[in-house]
């Protein structure tokens, strides 16, 4: 099986489709009509957009958005000051591998449509976000094979095993399992996968020829480093967030083709009713297309798009809010464990 044909048989039908309005629609947004700055520029007549109280409206926040991927200036700042700034990416990520939706439940359905068909199948391990139950079932009619761990940590390469019982029963079912999705840090445990868990799922994905999409929508919320006293001595080791990204020679593992990334602003930037999420793919072009070729039901509203760039824009504002968020949950945690403890209710440490 190629790669190629790994994507879903939708997916495949809107690649092969006709891409006519949204290649001239993108030469248009690429050569637009300015009557001081680019006079023999297009108009674009093909789209049903009232201009005439343009003036007494805030020009940035009323017209389409530049694309329904997300700004290239938007997915820029993802690319420099998220993800080359704070994941270590082995390779520096580029802003045209990305597509950005309507939060990161955006992107898992639109993964899902493209990747499975009707009845196949999405392995995530318990306990799990429950929110993927609807991102992979509602629209795409997908099946999520929920792996339960029993007495086996989910940070415990052990259960690596148990993940592959679950796609030999799958088969058995007559079920094709396209993919296999987990939270990094993990939600909802809130602590972070070890470097060496991380690699045995990328050769997991490898040996049964199945997507990995990783969900690093936490990553900036990681706040153990900030706890003092009783709260940091009940932590288990330090394990640093480690992004997929940064593996390096990954290709040892897993062919890139099948690694890709979901963030969002939801999490570390407190903006849940923004609904702006990421769907990174630097290694497959044909999975990005098809993405693209359906992002426009889940387009981004430019108000949204322009306040991030605006928020995104100073790597030194980005920084700042980092670690005042992160001293914050960390003082939150505190006061709920501290609650917890008093009460005589167990609980398990968390650093994320």
């Amino acid at each position: 099986m190629t790669i190629k044909q790994n994507l879903s048989v939708r997916a495949m039908e809107n690649l092969q489709g006709s891409k006519t309005m949204h290649e001239g629609g993108a030469r248009a947004n690429a050569n637009k009509f300015d009557s001081a700055s680019n006079v023999g520029g297009i108009i674009n007549l093909g789209v049903a957009e009232n201009r005439l109280m343009t003036k007494e409206l805030t020009a940035i926040l009323f017209g389409y958005g530049e694309s329904h991927a997300g700004s290239r200036i938007l997915r820029e700042h993802f690319a420099n000051n998220i993800f080359n700034r704070y994941f270590n990416p082995h390779e520096p990520v580029v802003w045209d591998q990305m597509v950005l939706g309507s939060g990161c439940s955006a992107i898992v359905d639109n993964f899902t449509f493209c990747v499975c068909d009707s009845g196949d199948g999405i392995l995530i391990t318990t306990p799990f976000y429950g929110g993927f139950n609807a991102d992979i079932m509602a629209k795409s009619k997908a099946k999520v094979i929920a792996i339960e761990l029993g007495d086996v940590s989910p940070f415990d390469v052990a259960h690596v095993d148990l993940m592959q019982h679950a796609v030999d029963r799958a088969v058995q079912e007559g079920i094709q399992v396209r993919a296999f999705v987990l939270s990094n840090p993990h939600n909802p445990l809130g602590r972070n996968y070890p470097r060496e868990v991380i690699i045995e799922f990328l050769k997991f994905a490898s040996r049964n020829r199945i997507h990995i999409l990783f969900d690093e929508i936490y990553a900036l919320s990681v706040f153990d480093h900030a706890l003092t006293g009783q709260a940091k001595d009940e932590q288990p080791d330090h394990t640093p967030f480690i992004s997929v990204l940064s593996i390096p020679n990954i290709e040892d593992y897993c062919e890139k083709e099948l690694i890709h990334v979901a963030y969002g602003v939801s999490k570390d930037f407190c903006l849940n009713g923004f609904r702006c999420g990421c769907f990174l793919s630097p290694w497959n072009e044909d999975l990005l297309m098809a993405m693209k070729s359906i992002a426009v039901f889940n387009w981004m509203a430019s108000t949204t798009d322009a306040m991030l760039v605006k928020l995104l824009e100073d790597p030194k504002t980005v920084d700042a809010f980092t670690k005042t968020n992160q001293q914050r949950l960390a003082e939150a945690y505190t006061t709920t464990v501290d609650t917890l403890r008093a009460f005589d209710i167990p609980y398990l440490p968390a650093q994320a």
